[in-house]
């Protein structure tokens, strides 16, 4: 309060200065917020394009773990026909009934395969 004569008792200016420290202490506080603020969104954004990066490998990883599947597949096919094959040339051993290529197949059923699920 105001004295009647204009002049602020001595009480008042410790709480001038109490009120003029709070309210930069209460800047000082606004200021720290929005830097924390700015510093929450670039990590959010930084987490949004790894968590995109981690999309993106995973999808790829499938893939390959599908193309691998599929290849083992067809390995797999390609030593069930080979032995088909052998199974047949070995039981036709008269050479007169032998087709021209069967030699050839003959060659191809007894060569090693190679296994790359083991690889």
């Amino acid at each position: 309060p105001v004295a009647a004569t204009g002049q602020t008792p001595a009480g008042g200016k410790a709480v001038a200065a109490a009120d003029a420290s709070l309210c930069a202490g209460v800047l000082e506080l606004r200021r720290r917020v929005e830097a924390a603020t700015w510093d929450v969104a670039a990590q959010e954004e930084e987490l949004l394009v790894w968590e995109a990066r981690l999309q993106r490998i995973q999808d790829v990883n499938r893939l390959k773990a599908r193309l691998a599947a599929e290849s083992t597949e067809r390995s797999s096919s390609c030593r069930r026909r080979a032995a088909a094959l052998d199974g047949i040339t070995e039981g036709s051993e008269d050479s007169s009934q032998a087709s021209p290529g069967s030699d050839k197949r003959r060659e191809l059923a007894k060569a090693p395969t190679v296994d790359l699920a083991e690889e």
